[in-house]
Formats: C-alpha cells, structure tokens, sequence
C-alpha cells in the first residue's frame, strides 16, 4: 500500500514540476485568499454613528459624552435639537446609535437618580451588542465615579480611592484584533478547498490525458489515488 500511495505522490509532484502555472496556483491562490478573508471579514466595531440630544448642556454630560467618544467605540456625527430628529436620523441609517440626555441630567447625578438612554439600531446584531455593552459599560464607569466622589472624606472612601478597584487584563489578544481569531481558521478552511479543488483538477488532467484508463486498471485503490 505504501508503495503505490508513494507513486501516486511521486507522479503528482512531477506534474507539478511540468505544468509550473498549476503550481503557481496550488500556492498562490490559498496565500492570497488568507490575506484577503483574513482582513477582509473583521468584526472590530469601532466609531460607531452616534447622534446626541443633550438636553441638559451641563458639564456633567460633556463629560459623559467626551469619555463615550474617547472609548473609540462611538463616534458623535450630530448633535440634534428635538427626539424626533434624532429618530429620523437612525431611521434612515445615518446613525446607528441615538443618545438622550434629559434636562435635570446634573441635578439628578448628585442625588443618584441619573438616568440617560441609549437607543441602538439592531440591525446588525453584531454592532447593537457591541454599542450596547460599551454603553452599559460606561455607565458603571461614570456610576463608580459618583459614587467615589460621594464617598470622599467618610472612612470607606479615605485619600479618594475607590471603593472598588477592577483591573483587568486581556491575555493573548491584548488589542482585541478579530484577524488574530480568524485567520487560524481560515487556513483549515482554505487547506480543505484548495485540496479538494487539486484533487478535481488531478482526476480532469488525467482524464484530458487518456491516462485514466491506465489508473482505472492499475492495482491502485480509489482511497488511495485519491489520498496520493
């Protein structure tokens, strides 16, 4: 069994020696297709079309709106005057993400009672999950804030340190690069086609040949013509 499995390679590696084209193809058509699909397909979500009504014009909410920018996850295209504004402009897709910030934004902030919505075009569930966990994430941030400020000067929040320090730390894929996740998948997906696909090409040669005949009578079995 070796020894014809061994002669199919050798025959294989032969032709490949003689039509140089095929073998161009064999390796530069999988090598081009990593590099495409690999950056082509990225599923970073990132600036995403924010549009503002900020009622409140205080401090409080710049600050708020300054660290949602800063995120580098949102992205504030407009800045509206009216609800109704900002609904048009994610109806007609100009804005993916809509944010209210109503007028006693800053009064209710000192007493704990801020509230702000976040309205997400789901559309794309991929880009509504990410806006979504980004925004739920600010909050806690801006809540945690608040909450150190409340605290300063009474025992448990002494030398302004937070009641609450959560550090965390990103292993392997520090800068959260989708391409780092895909592309190793991407070279069992393309190894499987372009193995197939010369497999084909293999069998269609030979048969352009006249030589499948001989293969078909040969002792060879099909598993390992096709293997070899």
């Amino acid at each position: 069994m070796a020894s014809r499995l061994l002669g199919i390679i050798v025959k294989e590696f032969i032709h490949l020696k003689r039509d140089m084209l095929a073998l161009v193809l064999a390796l530069a058509v999988p090598v081009g297709m990593l590099f495409i699909f690999g950056w082509a397909i990225n599923t970073d979500v990132k600036h995403v079309p924010t549009v503002v009504f900020d009622q409140s014009g205080s401090v409080e909410a710049r600050l708020f709106l300054e660290a949602m920018e800063n995120s580098q996850y949102f992205a504030v295209h407009r800045r509206v005057g009216s609800q109704k504004e900002l609904t048009r402009l994610i109806d007609s897709g100009a804005a993916k993400v809509g944010v209210v910030i109503p007028p006693d934004y800053a009064r209710r902030l000192t007493r704990q009672e801020a509230a702000i919505q976040v309205i997400v075009d789901a559309s794309d569930p991929q880009v509504a999950t990410s806006a979504l966990n980004a925004a739920t994430s600010l909050g806690a941030q801006r809540s945690l804030q608040v909450l150190t400020q409340t605290l300063e000067g009474t025992r448990l929040g002494r030398q302004g340190e937070p009641p609450l320090d959560v550090r965390v730390r990103a292993w392997y894929n520090p800068d959260l690069v989708s391409a780092i996740f895909i592309v190793p998948g991407l070279i069992g997906a393309l190894l499987m086609q372009t193995t197939i696909t010369a497999m084909a090409v293999s069998v269609v040669r030979e048969r352009e040949k006249g030589t499948l005949e001989a293969l078909i009578v040969s002792p060879i079995r099909r598993w390992e013509l096709l293997l070899g």
